[in-house]
């Protein structure tokens, strides 16, 4: 080949070369495994659930529970074993005091209550299991240190015995660990399957829909790709029951009723603005919590201190605060016309000044 003919040839195969050479530079597609696709799609919910979870420990084992009521903790009766007391760990880090209020042994599931209850999370909004399909996601919440366990719905109502006996033809029995990895120690009268791979310490632990309602209980760890949750519906009736301190387990599980607190008397502090706990976007920075001022009351006591809608409080008399129930504890000690200095983060620039307020009374 001469050299004319070589220019003619390269020049026609000019085209194709460039084309493959883009190709080559171009982004190819983003691959993303099913579970990490869940744990995407769910981690908003992930998010909101945490707000009512506790993780518990001084029991039998360690493990998770929700707040289902003002004051009181859902959670699997497995964690408990013969304790009348266990810690609460809540997703700010502030620790409760909890007390075995009842438990059910039928559905595995037990009531504990806060003993100090004004300082309890807010309770999960509830779904009903009953509505469930085949198929459909699902994920287990702990408070935030566990990875995100997300997973798709497999089986419904599936009857379990330790023997191995099952109404439904469940071929599945024996596979689950009931708190010692050596296959379900109990009976459940029906539980749903699903495939989040769950951690050990998903053990009690809220299982949410989309919503992040809470549709059952998680009361076994996986194996061989599934788990078991008790559902929102089955234990609904007992729950009642739990609530008002009716234990189905023997004396020994029964416990004290809780001791009332006398109601506050006289006028009590008030600061005039609604707070909520500020995002890590609102808080930035050098801080780990603080509570956002979503409104303040016209002629109040934050109004007249220059506090307004948009700022995060981040200190209250030079000390930082883990959680809003432990401001809340710190305004209890006030008095109205005491001066409260608060630290607050202001504007868009999340400016740190000192905002001094005279409290009001209500």
């Amino acid at each position: 080949m001469n050299a004319k003919h070589f220019l003619v040839v390269l020049a026609l195969l000019a085209p194709t070369l460039s084309a493959t050479r883009a190709s080559a530079q171009a982004p190819q597609d983003k691959v993303q495994g099913r579970n990490s696709w869940l744990k995407e799609r769910l981690a908003p919910v992930a998010d909101s659930v945490r707000a009512h979870v506790v993780k518990l420990s001084g029991g039998k084992a360690a493990g998770y529970g929700v707040v289902i009521k003002p004051g009181f903790v859902l959670t699997s009766d497995t964690l408990i074993g013969s304790s009348r007391t266990m810690r609460g760990t809540d997703s700010n880090g502030a620790t409760h005091a909890l007390t075995v209020h009842a438990r059910q042994r039928k559905h595995g599931i037990a009531v504990l209550r806060f003993n100090e209850p004004e300082d309890s999370p807010s309770p999960i909004k509830l779904g009903a299991s009953g509505s469930l399909s085949l198929g459909q996601i699902v994920a287990a919440i702990g408070t935030g240190e566990e990875p995100l366990s997300a997973g798709v719905v497999s089986a419904l109502r599936r009857p379990v015995h330790p023997d191995g006996r099952s109404g439904g033809g469940n071929v599945f029995l024996k596979m689950f660990s009931d708190g010692s990895n050596q296959g379900h120690t109990r009976s459940y009268p029906r539980v749903i399957q699903h495939d989040g791979p769950l951690e050990p310490e998903h053990f009690g632990s809220p299982l949410v829909n989309r919503k992040g309602q809470l549709i059952g209980i998680n009361v076994a760890y996986p194996y061989r790709g599934s788990a078991h949750a008790v559902g929102v519906d089955t234990f609904g009736k007992a729950l009642g029951d739990l609530l008002a301190g009716k234990s189905t387990d023997g004396p020994v599980e029964r416990p004290t009723k809780p001791t009332k607190r006398p109601a506050p008397t006289g006028p009590r502090p008030h600061l005039g603005a609604g707070v909520a706990p500020a995002t890590p976007t609102q808080l930035g920075k050098g801080h780990a919590f603080g509570l956002y001022v979503r409104e303040v009351k016209t002629g109040g006591p934050a109004a007249k201190s220059g506090l307004a809608a948009g700022d995060v409080i981040v200190a209250l008399d030079g000390q930082p605060f883990a959680s809003m129930d432990v401001f809340a504890k710190r305004m209890r000690t006030k008095s109205p016309g005491d001066t409260m200095k608060l630290k607050v983060l202001k504007g868009a620039a999340g400016i740190e000044t000192e905002i001094l307020v005279v409290l009001g009374k209500r």
